[in-house]
C-alpha cells in the first residue's frame, strides 16, 4: 500500500478526533464574528459538535470493540476498545462542563467563549493521550492538555486565587514534566525504541524489575502520577480546584484524571506485560494506600466544600490505584467501570457546589446552614451523591467500590482491602458533615431571600442522579462493557 493511501485509511480511523477537531474550528470561527451577549451559541454548537463525536465513537465503537487493535501512523496512535472507552467518559465530561459553564456567574464575568474553546481543545488533547502508543505522541498529547489546564486554571482575571492557582499549576506540571521527558530519553537509550510495543520487546530481554529499570519507568510515571494527583504529586490539587473557576475545577476531576489513568494503564501494561513483577506491586500499593489516606485525613480539617472535594478528588484516585495494584483484566475492568460511576457523581457534586455558589455568592460550608428546607432539590441531589462518593447501597458507588475491593482480596492483598474499607469510613466523616449543615443546622438570622436554583442546573442534576441510582441496582451492562474494553 502507497504512503498516500496509507494516510486516508489512517485519517478515516482518526474520525471522532477529526469530528471533535472540526467542532473546535466552528466555535473558534463564531467566537471571533459573534457578540459578546450571544457567545452562549458557541457553547451550543460545541454541545452539537460533542453529540456528532460521540456518534461517530458509537459507531466506531460496535466496529472495534472485542476486535484486534487498530495502529495508525506507524503505530504512534492506536484505535482499540479501550481508547473508544475513555473518549466515550472525555466526551461525557466536556459536555457537562460547557452546559456547566453556560450559567456561571464566574465564567459570564470573561470571555465565554474562550472557556468553552479551551474547554473542547483539552478534549482532543484527551483523545490522544487514550490512544497514544509512542512516547512521542504520548509527550505532545500530555502538553496538549496540561499547557491548556494551566490556562483553564487561572482564567478568571483579576482574581488572586485563579492567579494563584494557574501559577501553581503551571510550576508542578513544568517540574513533573520535565522528569518524565528526561524518564523517556532514559528509556530511549536503554531500549531503543520510542514505540510502547518496542520497549516491551527490548525488556523481555532484560529483568523488568531490575533497579535501572524502574527508576526510570518511576521517572516516567511521576507525570502521570502528577494527573491523577497521586501522593506524593498531590500537592498541587487543592489549590488548583479552590482557585479555578467552579465549571473547571468539575472538569479537572474527571476528565484529564480519567485520562491520566488510561496512559497509567495503557503505559504499564504495554511495557510490563500482564503479570506485573512484585517490585511493581509493592509501590503501586504503597502509592494507594497514601494517596487515600491523604486525600481522606487532610478533608476532614477543610471548610470550603471545593477544597473538600479537591481532596476527596485525591482519596478516590487512591482506590483507583488500588485496581492497578492488580492490574489483571478484572481490575482492569473495575477501574474502567468505576470512572464511570466517578464521573456522574463527581460531576454532580461539584455541580451543587456551583448551583449554591451562584445562589449564596460562597463554596464555604457555614453558607450552606439550613439552606436544605429552601432548595430541596439540589439538597437531596447533593446526599445522594455523597453517599455514593462515600460507597453506601444502592448507588453506583457502593457497586464500583465492590468490584475494586473485590479484585484486591482475590489476590490476597487483604490489608490493602481493609485499609480501603477504613478510608472509606473515614470519609462517611466530612462527607455526611455537608449533609448534616445542609438539614440539620440552623439557617442565619434574617437570611431570608435567596435566589433560584437555575433550571438548567436542575434538569442536569436529574440527568446525573439518574445513573447514578440506577448503576446502583443494574450495573451489568455497563460492567460486562468495562471488561470488553480491556486490551489484552
Amino acid at each position: 500500500m502507497s504512503p498516500a493511501v496509507q494516510s486516508v485509511q489512517d485519517m478515516k480511523g482518526l474520525l471522532p478526533e477529526l469530528v471533535l477537531l472540526t467542532t473546535f474550528l466552528v466555535m473558534f470561527a463564531a467566537d471571533l464574528f459573534v457578540q459578546k451577549r450571544h457567545t452562549k451559541w458557541i457553547a451550543a454548537a460545541g454541545i452539537a459538535g460533542l453529540g456528532a463525536v460521540l456518534w461517530s465513537l458509537l459507531n466506531q465503537g460496535i466496529l472495534l470493540f472485542h476486535q484486534e487493535p487498530v495502529h495508525l501512523f506507524s503505530g504512534m496512535v492506536t484505535v482499540d476498545g479501550f481508547s473508544i472507552y475513555f473518549k466515550w467518559i472525555f466526551v461525557t465530561a466536556t459536555g457537562f462542563t460547557l452546559l456547566m459553564a453556560v450559567r456561571s456567574k464566574e465564567i459570564e464575568k470573561q470571555n465565554e467563549g474562550e472557556f468553552y474553546l479551551l474547554t473542547v481543545f483539552i478534549c482532543l488533547g484527551m483523545f490522544f493521550l487514550a490512544s497514544s502508543t509512542h512516547l512521542l505522541m504520548l509527550l505532545l498529547a500530555f502538553e496538549m492538555v496540561g499547557v491548556l489546564s494551566y490556562v483553564l486554571a487561572g482564567y478568571l482575571r483579576g482574581d488572586p486565587r485563579s492567579s494563584e492557582s494557574g501559577m501553581k499549576y503551571v510550576i508542578y506540571g513544568a517540574f513533573t514534566t520535565g522528569v518524565m521527558i528526561y524518564g523517556m530519553s532514559l528509556l530511549y537509550g536503554l531500549t531503543g525504541s520510542l514505540e510502547l510495543r518496542g520497549i516491551r520487546d527490548a525488556l523481555q530481554g532484560m529483568e523488568a524489575g531490575a533497579f535501572p529499570a524502574v527508576v526510570i519507568l518511576l521517572l516516567i510515571a511521576v507525570g502521570m502520577f502528577y494527573k491523577i494527583a497521586a501522593a506524593p504529586f498531590h500537592m498541587w490539587s487543592p489549590d488548583v480546584y479552590e482557585g479555578a473557576p467552579t465549571p473547571a475545577t468539575a472538569f479537572f476531576s474527571v476528565g484529564p484524571k480519567a485520562a491520566g489513568f488510561a496512559v497509567l494503564i495503557r503505559f504499564f501494561l504495554t511495557t510490563l506485560g500482564y503479570e506485573l513483577p512484585i517490585s511493581w506491586r509493592q509501590i503501586f500499593m504503597i502509592l494507594a494506600i497514601a494517596t487515600m489516606t491523604i486525600g481522606n485525613f487532610t478533608a476532614l480539617r477543610q471548610n470550603d466544600v471545593k477544597r473538600m472535594l479537591a481532596y476527596s478528588s485525591i482519596a478516590h484516585a487512591g482506590y483507583l490505584l488500588m485496581g492497578l495494584t492488580v492490574l489483571s483484566g478484572d481490575g482492569r475492568a473495575a477501574i474502567l467501570f468505576y470512572l464511570v460511576v466517578y464521573m456522574f457523581m463527581n460531576l454532580g457534586a461539584f455541580l451543587v457546589v456551583l448551583g449554591l455558589e451562584n445562589t449564596l455568592g460562597s463554596t464555604d460550608i457555614s453558607a450552606y446552614r439550613g439552606i436544605g428546607h429552601a432548595l430541596p432539590l439540589p439538597c437531596v441531589a447533593m446526599m445522594i451523591f455523597l453517599f455514593s462518593l462515600t460507597g453506601l447501597p444502592p448507588t453506583a458507588g457502593f457497586v464500583g467500590k465492590f468490584f475494586l475491593f473485590k479484585t484486591v482480596v482475590e489476590e490476597g492483598l487483604y490489608v490493602l482491602a481493609l485499609i480501603g474499607v477504613l478510608n472509606s469510613v473515614i470519609s462517611l466523616y466530612y462527607y455526611m458533615r455537608i449533609a448534616r449543615t445542609m438539614f440539620l443546622e440552623t439557617p442565619p438570622a434574617g437570611d431570608v431571600t435567596r435566589s433560584e436554583f437555575p433550571p438548567l442546573y436542575s434538569a442536569l442534576l436529574v440527568l446525573l442522579v439518574a445513573p447514578t441510582l440506577y448503576l446502583g441496582l443494574f450495573f451489568q451492562k455497563l460492567y460486562e462493557l468495562s471488561s470488553g474494553a480491556v486490551f489484552e
